[in-house]
């Protein structure tokens, strides 16, 4: 099994925040978080404290948050295993591309059969990490 602990570990704490937490669509959309209050419980998890503490509630989270951004792109999945711009498409790549250029960039990247390539904050491109987190096993 391939797998990179930095690919699990790349989610922001208030991403993190908000999927611990997450008991209904409300929260979901609430940005204005400080990760100190509004905790939940879920997962045994009261505070930020316990959230680094939890290993299991932290690989739970990032599978949720897996399967949220593999849901967000459903109607892209019949890229996968395609060749674009030179780079294998492969679903942990799509994952990690769209969790850090986002996904509408990402669907947008696929739809141009690669003509547009989406960018980060940090000047990269979608086909760094389509490339650079290809093939990976993921579980959700």
């Amino acid at each position: 099994m391939k797998l990179r602990s930095c690919f699990l570990l790349k989610t922001t704490a208030t991403l993190l925040f908000i999927l611990i937490n997450m008991q209904n669509n409300s929260l979901a959309h609430d940005t204005s978080n400080d990760l100190k209050s509004n905790w939940t419980g879920k997962d045994g998890v009261n505070n930020l404290e316990d959230f680094k503490d939890n290993q299991e509630a932290q690989i739970k989270a990032i599978k949720e948050y897996h399967k949220l951004i593999w849901t967000y792109l459903k109607s892209y999945h019949r890229f996968e295993g395609q060749e674009i711009a030179g780079v294998k498409i492969t679903k942990s790549g799509m994952i990690a591309a769209a969790h850090l250029v986002g996904h509408m960039n990402l669907k947008r990247f696929l739809k141009s059969k690669g003509t547009y390539v989406a960018i980060d904050g940090n000047d990269k491109p979608c086909t760094i990490y389509l490339r650079d987190f290809a093939g990976y096993k993921l579980e959700f």
